[in-house]
């Protein structure tokens, strides 16, 4: 526990300390400090492929050996302590091979170099990464790593687990044309540059979301963050792709060119994508996503894809006008679709502007002719006309047509009372009647968006 490797100052990790550094038992035979054992896995690295391929060649494994601990802890620039390797300190093998916390300035030329046993990258830093062509057999540990420059991860098998949990891309990151055989893990990374996955393949679980469901410590709970381009363009997930609340706060990622059928991909709500990359080339990506989630009957999921494409479209330059006026309203009164509690408020709203308008006119304009007011004059030997009170003609105004199609003709209704006792004539004056076609059509439109609201909502058919 005496050595801290100072790493530069950076936005996440500040220092690592390497623990157990001089207690024996580490190496094939156990004849290693770990601090030795350390220096002699970093040794052969650099030497080179063909040097590492021999060292690895030339292991005699005594398998009666006992595990050792090979835990850090890293101090991060948030003061928050946490051992980075906790879940392995208790059960991993004495020759794992140990480059926990190492500082890298140019890690090259690992094409074809293949690591056969457990490999801890855990909490290194990387000036430049280069890990193209390389194949893992075991478990390897990206926990933590920094990459201040470019991550080149890819043509990589990853034959066990791949772990690049809370991992720090500061450049771009390549992972294209990767295998992953087993699970691979990437929670709480932060991509702050393109993020390059494509034609990778997903055999197992594919996590870039938390989870509580692995036996892991806190510090796995963060999401994963995407600053930049985001590509899986032909990837292949295998199982289910683990995107809840992960940001993409660059471009809208891309999965073009992914098996519609076979694909299944989990994210979260339209808060976590960036909503200003309105180019017609994130267009198509949304409504690639929108047309897997459709694919596989994710419903609520489609929507809120829908709605990213309608509002992507309404911003986009290209898009004209009448389009833009009637997306707004579409967002503003239904929020796409996915809502039937706003056209309802939007309903009850144009039922009290109505009768506030029927209140006004009636206050302030000018009395109609003598004229025009004689149909509403008693007839001699008829019955007298019906009395009504003015706040029951001004409810009665303002439900006038505002029962969608059903009344939208006025067919039987009987609307000379009102108009005479707020009018004092019996057919609408020309403003009231231009409002109530308009109140008419409005009608209609809301308590359609109501209806197709309660179908999202609860998927009545």
């Amino acid at each position: 526990m005496d050595t801290n490797l100072n790493i530069p100052a950076h936005k996440k990790v500040v220092s690592v300390e390497v623990l157990h550094l001089d207690e024996p038992g580490y190496g094939p035979q156990g004849k290693h400090t770990r601090r030795e054992w350390r220096a002699e896995c970093l040794e052969n690295l650099l030497a080179g492929k063909d040097v590492f391929m021999s060292w690895q060649d030339n292991w005699t494994i005594d398998n009666e050996l006992g595990r050792k601990s090979f835990a850090v802890i890293a101090q991060y620039d948030d003061g928050v302590k946490l051992e980075t390797l906790s879940e392995f300190s208790e059960s991993s093998a004495p020759y794992t091979i140990d480059y926990s916390g190492q500082s890298f300035d140019l890690l090259t030329d690992l094409d074809g170099v293949v690591f056969r046993n457990k490999t801890l990258f855990n909490s290194a830093v990387f000036w430049w990464g280069g890990f193209q062509g390389v194949t893992f057999n075991r478990e390897v540990d990206f926990r933590g790593v920094i990459f201040d420059q470019f991550a080149l991860i890819s043509d990589v098998n990853f034959n066990g687990t791949a772990d690049f949990s809370n991992a720090y891309f500061t450049s771009h990151a390549d992972f294209s044309n990767t295998i992953f055989k087993e699970d691979a893990y990437f929670f709480g990374c932060i991509f702050m540059w393109d993020a390059n996955f494509f034609k990778t393949k997903f055999f197992n679980q594919c996590r870039f979301n938390n989870t509580q469901n692995l036996q892991t410590k806190e510090w796995r709970t963060a999401d994963s963050k995407f600053y930049g381009v985001v590509n899986f363009e032909n990837t292949e997930i295998q199982n289910i792709g683990h995107f809840e609340r992960v940001h993409f706060k660059g471009e809208i990622p891309n999965f073009l060119g992914v098996d519609n059928a076979k694909t299944l991909l989990i994210f979260s709500g339209n808060d976590y994508f960036n909503k200003n990359d309105n180019s017609e080339d994130a267009i198509n990506r949304i409504g690639q996503l929108k047309r897997l989630s459709d694919e596989h009957g994710q419903t609520d999921q489609a929507l809120r894809f829908n709605a990213i494409e309608l509002q992507l479209k309404r911003l986009s330059p290209n898009t004209d006008v009448g389009f833009k006026i009637v997306t707004w309203l579409y967002e503003k009164l239904s929020n796409y679709g996915q809502s039937f509690i706003r056209p309802l408020i939007g309903y009850i709203a144009l039922l009290v502007i109505s009768a506030t308008i029927a209140m006004i006119y009636s206050t302030y304009s000018v009395s109609p002719t003598v004229e025009q007011q004689v149909l509403c004059k008693p007839i001699k030997d008829q019955p007298p006309p019906l009395k009504l009170t003015y706040g029951r003609a001004v409810v009665e105004y303002a439900m006038f047509r505002a029962g969608g199609l059903m009344d939208f003709t006025d067919t039987g209704k009987q609307n000379n009372a009102v108009n005479c006792r707020l009018f004092e004539e019996p057919i609408e004056p020309p403003l009231m009647r231009a409002w109530g076609i308009f109140k008419g059509i409005a009608s209609i439109a809301l308590l359609f968006l109501a209806a197709l609201g309660l179908r999202n909502k609860y998927r009545i058919k």
